[in-house]
């Protein structure tokens, strides 16, 4: 054989055994045997340095390693969302908390020629201010019904010929929806004293009819009232200054037209005063015929019997600011010459240093409890 000659020429005997056995080694193993570069075979075991992509066969390192190398996963690319334009935001206005002042005195009466201030009930959180006026319904156009400044000072026209029912409105100028309003009555001559409607504020009045009667009576033994009134305060003088007719036709009314009456009538008005400030006060009631006036149940000056229009002045009395329970008995008895006369007026001179004494006015007084 030619082949096994030239080895044997070309090797020596321990080169071509070692060769022998290393060809026969790989045959066995499997190994793929790659001639490196420089033409020298990789020995028995050791890895190629050719890269691993180019190394066929399966079993080896290099295959298993780029085997078990994976590639970064490629993310999906994001949707563009387009932003198509919606309604315009909605601005919510807070609603404020719905505010309901008091117009002070709410209700009240008056005759021709008289004044009352309103006073409006402050609120916390509310700038002051108040723009007064008064309220016309559609057959009040052309009435009189007299004026009111932005004070709140209510002047009654100068003559009342008709009965009369005056809205004042008081406005806030920090928020017009803000009102506040509040009832006059104008009395006409003829209709001094109304029955009671439970709210007008001033004195309530119970009429007793006592005929023959010369002196104060006991009202505790007297009959029950035939008549309940309500007053804004006491100022009436009828027949003393006034014309005799108007004197009787006022007469008439103040008696209710019961002709038992124009003999000779007995009324009790209760109330409350309200003091506006501490100090000494001096009451003066002036009558005809007797009239006593009491501060929680106690006698503060008057007169009981019969007399002309006649006035009596208490002495200097300390009161406490608040309310005090108020009470002024009075009656008229009929006399011959003078049956149109009759007049019952409470008044005061306050601390302060105001020496001027004045009519006790409607602020001054609110209904018994």
């Amino acid at each position: 054989m030619i082949f096994p000659k030239l080895l044997y020429r070309q090797f020596s005997k321990a080169k071509l055994l070692q060769f022998l056995t290393w060809s026969l080694f790989v045959s066995c193993s499997g190994v793929n045997v790659t001639t490196r570069p420089n033409g020298v075979s990789p020995k028995p075991g050791q890895a190629s340095s050719r890269p691993a992509d180019s190394m066929p066969g399966e079993g080896s390192d290099a295959t298993k390693s780029a085997d078990n190398t994976q590639a970064p996963a490629t993310l999906p690319k994001e949707k563009e969302v387009t932003q198509v334009p919606g309604p315009p935001p909605v601005v919510v206005t807070p609603t404020l908390p719905p505010l309901a002042p008091v117009l002070f005195p709410q209700a009240a009466m008056l005759r021709a020629g008289e004044s009352i201030k309103f006073e409006v009930q402050k609120i916390e959180g509310l700038t002051p201010g108040f723009e007064f006026m008064i309220l016309r319904s559609d057959d009040q156009v052309n009435v009189d019904l007299g004026t009111i400044t932005q004070d709140g000072i209510y002047n009654a026209p100068a003559l009342v010929t008709s009965d009369l029912s005056v809205t004042i409105v008081a406005t806030s100028l920090d928020r017009a929806d803000i009102k506040a309003s509040a009832k006059i009555n104008l009395l006409v001559p003829e209709k001094p004293f109304p029955a009671d409607d439970g709210v007008s504020r001033g004195l309530v009045g119970l009429i007793y009819q006592t005929p023959g009667i010369s002196s104060m009576p006991d009202f505790t033994q007297l009959n029950s009232p035939f008549k309940k009134i309500v007053v804004p305060n006491l100022n009436f003088n009828i027949g003393w200054q006034t014309p005799a007719e108007e004197a009787k036709r006022f007469q008439s009314a103040f008696f209710q037209n019961y002709p038992s009456l124009i003999e000779s009538a007995a009324i009790q008005f209760t109330g409350k005063l309200i003091i506006p400030q501490s100090g000494s006060y001096i009451f003066s009631i002036t009558s005809d015929d007797g009239a006593m006036l009491y501060l929680d149940d106690k006698l503060i000056g008057g007169q009981a019997g019969t007399q002309p229009l006649t006035k009596t002045t208490s002495l200097p009395i300390q009161l406490e600011e608040g309310e005090r329970r108020i009470r002024v008995d009075y009656f008229n008895r009929k006399s011959s010459g003078d049956s149109n006369r009759l007049g019952l007026i409470l008044s005061w001179i306050r601390p302060g240093g105001i020496s001027t004494e004045e009519v006790i006015p409607n602020t001054a007084f609110r209904r018994p409890d």
